[in-house]
This record gives C-alpha cells, sequence and structure tokens, in this order.
C-alpha cells in the first residue's frame, strides 16, 4: 500500500506515461504545426496562440485546455469513444475497466430531448439514485444529443482507490460555423462537431478519486471542416474542463489533458490505419470475474508473499 501511495506522489495515474514523456510533451513548448508538417504525429497547439474554433460551449463554464490538429475522419473520433466507454483503462492506468449501468444505444424509449433524467428513458427511474444519469443542464446550444451511457469506474486496487460513477454524453453539429487563424484570417464553413462530456457524478473535488481529473465535467471535442482553406488540417481535437469553483487549472490537469489528447489522437490514427486486435482477452474467464478476484488475492495474501520473499529476483519484477 505505501509503495503505491509513494509512486503516485511522483506520477500522473490518469496516463500511461511517465513525468519524463509530460516534459517532453508540455505544451507550454508546443507550436502551431505548420502546413508542411507531418500531421500523422500528434503535434499539439500552443492554446496561446492556436486557431479560433467555436466550440459551442459556454465560456463562462468551459476551459478549453488543450488542442490539436488531426486528419482522421469523424468516424475513427466515434469509434475510439465507443471503445473507451467500457475501456477506460486505455487512458488510466489504475483503472480495471468501466460497469455500465444504462446505455441508450438500444433503448427505444431513449428521449434526446429529456430536460430531466426521469424523462431521458422509460427505466431511468428503476435505477438507483447513484445510477441515475446527469443531464447537461440546457443541453449545449447548436448540438444535438445522440447517445448516454451511465458507467462506474472500477479501480485496479479497491483498497486505495474508490470506484465512482460517471454519466457520458455524445452530442453533435452540422452548423456552420467561423474559424480564424493567429494571422487573422478568417472563414465560415460547414463543420462536424463531435463532442462527448463526461460528468462525474461528485459534488466536490474532494469526491473525485485520484485517478480521474478533478474537475465538474471534461468535454472532449472533434471539430471536422473538410471543406475549410485555411487550417493546416481538416480536424480539430480538443480537450475541454468545466472547473470546480474552489479547484482551478493546475499543471497536474493540463498535463493529463495533454496525454489524454495524445492517446486519443493515437487510437483513432490506428484504427485509421487499419489495426486489428488480434489478442483476445476474457474469452475464457470472464473479466470482472478474473479482475475482481486478482485484487481480493492480492490484498490478501500480497504482504505476506512479500515479507517472506527469498528468490533472488525482487518480488515487484517477478511475472506469473
Amino acid at each position: 500500500m505505501a509503495d503505491e501511495q509513494n509512486k503516485r506522489n511522483g506520477t500522473s495515474l490518469e496516463t500511461h506515461v511517465t513525468e519524463a514523456d509530460m516534459e517532453k510533451s508540455d505544451v507550454n513548448s508546443a507550436t502551431i504545426a505548420p502546413p508542411e508538417a507531418n500531421l500523422d504525429n500528434f503535434s499539439p497547439y500552443d492554446i496561446s496562440t492556436a486557431p479560433k474554433i467555436i466550440s459551442g460551449l459556454p465560456p463562462e463554464i468551459w476551459t478549453i485546455i488543450q488542442a490539436a490538429p488531426a486528419k482522421f475522419p469523424p468516424q475513427y473520433f466515434l469509434d475510439v469513444s465507443r471503445n473507451l466507454l467500457e475501456n477506460p483503462n486505455l487512458t488510466a492506468s489504475h483503472l480495471a475497466r468501466a460497469e455500465l449501468s444504462y446505455q441508450s444505444f438500444a433503448d427505444a424509449t431513449y428521449n434526446p430531448k429529456a430536460t430531466t433524467p426521469e424523462d431521458l428513458a422509460s427505466i431511468v427511474k428503476h435505477l438507483r439514485p447513484e445510477c441515475q444519469p446527469r443531464l447537461v443542464e440546457g443541453g449545449v446550444e447548436g448540438y444535438d444529443l445522440e447517445w448516454t451511457v451511465v458507467r462506474k469506474l472500477i479501480p485496479r486496487n479497491p483498497n486505495l482507490d474508490k470506484p465512482m460513477m460517471q454519466t457520458c454524453h455524445l452530442y453533435t453539429s452540422t452548423q456552420a460555423i467561423a474559424i480564424t487563424t493567429p494571422a487573422g484570417q478568417e472563414e465560415t464553413v460547414q463543420a462536424e462537431r463531435y463532442l462527448v462530456i463526461y460528468i462525474p457524478h461528485a459534488e466536490a473535488p474532494e469526491d473525485i478519486p485520484f485517478y480521474h481529473p478533478t474537475v465538474r465535467s471534461l468535454g472532449i471535442l472533434y471539430t471536422y471542416l473538410p471543406n475549410q482553406s485555411i487550417l493546416p488540417s481538416p480536424g480539430t481535437l480538443s480537450i475541454h474542463f468545466a472547473f470546480f469553483p474552489t479547484h482551478p487549472l493546475d499543471t497536474r490537469l493540463t498535463r493529463t489533458a495533454l496525454m489524454l489528447l495524445q492517446i486519443i489522437h493515437k487510437h483513432a490514427k490506428g484504427r485509421q490505419a487499419g489495426y486489428k486486435k488480434r489478442v483476445h482477452h476474457d474469452v475464457i474467464i470472464p473479466q470482472k470475474r478474473f479482475q475482481d478476484t486478482y485484487a481480493y488475492l492480492k490484498g490478501k495474501y500480497a504482504k505476506a508473499l512479500i515479507d517472506g520473499w527469498v528468490e533472488q529476483t525482487p518480488p515487484g519484477e517477478t511475472r506469473v
């Protein structure tokens, strides 16, 4: 337990990166990708001089934290977003999985125009209060709600971290928007915007587990402008935070957003390149049973095994 706590003091657990990796990718040293840059690689914008692209999110609530140019069609962003719903461990190494309490994909009663959780779907009133979805008050101007998922984030070490409920929404928009380059060029073009909003079921910063950014809401936006002529790429991927009043932006949140952006960009590019999963896990023993049993056995026997370790290889380096 102490060893795991010490590791937390030196690294961010939201992503599969080291502190050195973060330093290399620090947003303060990022520059705008020039037109001749290889945009297949991740090259984040410097937010202070990035192109201005209207997100539709109210600026009094939301703050753009990171952004990067991208060339992949929206379908790959949507595929990655769906995959992350049940596999948050791809972006948070101290999460084991997510258990979905509600998903609207096959729900014929789903009402995207609902203004209260109870009106969102007929099953909602039968869910436990902590499992009921949370809505974005007033929706997002210019967007339509496409789907809603409520999930429970399951940590790898339940003795160190607590689970957390979270609502996930996808909003889409096809309105024309204005874009402005750092040089002052302006253009109004038809846009495809895909916005995934994650709302932790937490009332205060202290209710947020360590593996989740300490924010009221998190937004991941992909803006696709195939007909624009003034930006270096047709797509822009961006991360937006809605902060708690008592927990403003800090270095850890900035770096977490940057690495989250990089991971999503990497997975979307991989899908565009035709990546196919070759190894399929959990085909004999269900994932939940395996992970829960592993956590139980580790909690019960790990300390005694480590304290009485007689092999020359340190126990932390031993693989079964």
